[in-house]
């Protein structure tokens, strides 16, 4: 590959990342979400997911460098042919092992997309919880049953249905019932 379509894939798939990041501000702009924080993380790892495939496309291509050079040899050498023969279907082997470890982890890489990405989107549910918790702790003396407590909440503080609130009593009573054990 030259240097002018490397960078000419490079310039490509700066375009694709801009475009993806421009489209992930406009879904965070529609469900009125801080979309700094989230792009900046999304960019991080999509920066990061890109390097390492152009970092294995390198490793691809001088083993197809190698490969190609062996066959070449391999044509003007009539004494050492067969044992050649041998290492250059090693090397392609190898290659293709290669090749398949870098496509299994560019699924690991998809994997920990998602998952940073399924993170960041309950961010918000996760610290109504934790806000609902440090209430509990100050109020539930005050009440005789969980459903009370869980009706008292206040519900301009932490917008959330009942049977959810509920759910979050009965969690903080298990989570605080096996502390004291």
């Amino acid at each position: 590959m030259s240097e002018t379509d490397r960078e000419s894939d490079r310039a490509k798939r700066k375009a694709e990342q801009i475009a993806r990041e421009e489209k992930v501000r406009r879904y965070l702009a529609d469900n009125e979400v801080d979309s700094e924080g989230v792009v900046r993380l999304i960019a991080g790892i999509l920066g990061q997911a890109s390097r390492e495939r152009e970092r294995n496309q390198a490793i691809q291509e001088v083993f197809q460098e190698r490969i190609e050079m062996s066959k070449k040899r391999l044509k003007n050498s009539n004494a050492r042919s067969d044992k050649l023969l041998d290492a250059v279907e090693r090397l392609m082997k190898s290659s293709a092992y290669l090749r398949r470890i870098v496509q299994e982890g560019q699924g690991i890489w998809a994997t920990s997309l998602a998952r940073k990405g399924a993170s960041a989107r309950h961010a918000e549910n996760r610290a109504l919880k934790r806000d609902v918790f440090e209430w509990l702790d100050e109020n539930m003396p005050r009440f005789t049953s969980m459903d009370k407590a869980a009706e008292a909440i206040p519900m301009e503080v932490v917008p959330i249905a009942f049977r959810t609130a509920r759910a979050w009593v009965g969690e903080w009573k298990k989570l605080r019932s096996a502390s004291k054990a």
